[in-house]
């Protein structure tokens, strides 16, 4: 099963819709729908806020052709592809930093503030 299946899955369970998913992140119905349609998959850095809205962990959506990272100490996490080959970017180090600092609420906020600015 792979990663949307479950999501769909834990989604009906609590009675939700990928409407009501995307709205709780601050994704567009597109995002979702593009995952759905198995155009894109949820990138590694979104399924943390997606397993937190679903009650469930990180684990319980991994595909199952994907190993659960092992938890163990220095281990060097994979790439995000959707990032991957601009971390040289020293400003761009930074605002990652920075945006790990924020509180959900903040960090939603402002990640609906720069799509709107993406978007004009």
């Amino acid at each position: 099963m792979d990663a949307i299946d479950k999501i769909n899955f834990y989604l009906s369970k609590k009675g939700k819709n990928g409407a009501d998913l995307s709205r709780a992140l601050g994704l567009s119905n597109s995002i979702y729908s593009q995952w759905n349609t198995r155009k894109t998959k949820p990138s590694n850095v979104r399924l943390p806020a997606i397993a937190e809205y679903l009650g469930v962990s990180v684990e319980d959506i991994m595909p199952d052709d994907v190993a659960a990272p092992a938890a163990s100490e220095g281990a060097k996490k994979a790439p995000d592809p959707e990032i991957e080959g601009v971390m040289e970017d020293e400003d761009l180090k930074e605002a990652v930093e920075l945006l790990k600092k924020m509180d959900k609420e903040t960090l939603r906020i402002f990640i609906k503030a720069a799509r709107g600015a993406l978007e004009n």
